[in-house]
């Protein structure tokens, strides 16, 4: 709980667009983003959808590097999620 309170006001060096995102990255709904961030909903979504998932995307990429990681160091379940990960991205067309 500690960590959400401490996000949970703006820095004052810190744009509107970077508070959501990090917000975002915490993994909380749209709805919850709007509680906290005291922007209405429907503002939010439509100033800031795409921070919202840069967000929350850039805190998968930071648990991905870390599956990685744990799989270069031999765990066996991470270089299993890792290769599911793979093919995954492997199916997705450009």
């Amino acid at each position: 709980m500690a960590e959400i309170k401490k996000t949970s006001k703006k820095k004052v060096d810190q744009t509107t667009e970077e508070y959501i995102e990090e917000v975002a990255s915490l993994q909380f709904t749209d709805f919850e983003i709007a509680m906290i961030s005291e922007i209405p909903i429907k503002e939010l979504l439509a100033k800031y959808s795409v921070n919202i998932d840069r967000g929350r995307l850039l805190a998968e990429a930071e648990v991905r590097r870390s599956i990685l990681q744990m799989a270069k160091q031999g765990s066996t379940p991470a270089q299993k999620q890792f290769v599911e990960l793979n093919k995954r991205a492997k199916k997705t067309r450009r």
